[in-house]
């Protein structure tokens, strides 16, 4: 469940995060699971229209053990070049239609806002 990015744009995302700390045992940023709601909203723009990532879509909880947890952001550097992949973290929002055909050239992506999804 991450939204991952070329290495140099999830840094720059998490550095606008209050206190995320990278983590290079892991390749995640921790962040503090305090005033998560005080966190920025971000935009990814598709095709000119933007559709925003909110602080509790891209904080995610993790158990460190039995008595503790902590967070780390969903934002994750691994991959080269200016490729994103949006997962659950941002689609879980949208209402995702994938048409291919067999040409690449005419593939298309329709997204509008989910029925359940909160605003």
């Amino acid at each position: 469940m991450m939204l991952v990015y070329c290495v140099s744009l999830a840094k720059l995302i998490n550095a606008v995060i209050p206190r995320a700390v990278y983590w290079s045992d892991a390749g995640v940023y921790n962040l503090s699971c305090d005033n998560v709601a005080r966190f920025p909203t971000f935009s990814v723009v598709l095709d000119g229209s933007y559709f925003d990532v909110q602080p509790l879509d891209y904080t995610l909880k993790v158990n460190e053990s039995e008595t503790s947890s902590g967070c780390t952001s969903a934002f994750v550097g691994a991959i080269p070049g200016q490729t994103i992949i949006l997962g659950a973290p941002f689609l879980r929002h949208w209402f995702t239609s994938y048409s291919f055909d067999g040409d690449k050239d005419a593939a298309k992506i329709g997204i509008a806002k989910a029925a359940n999804a909160s605003s």
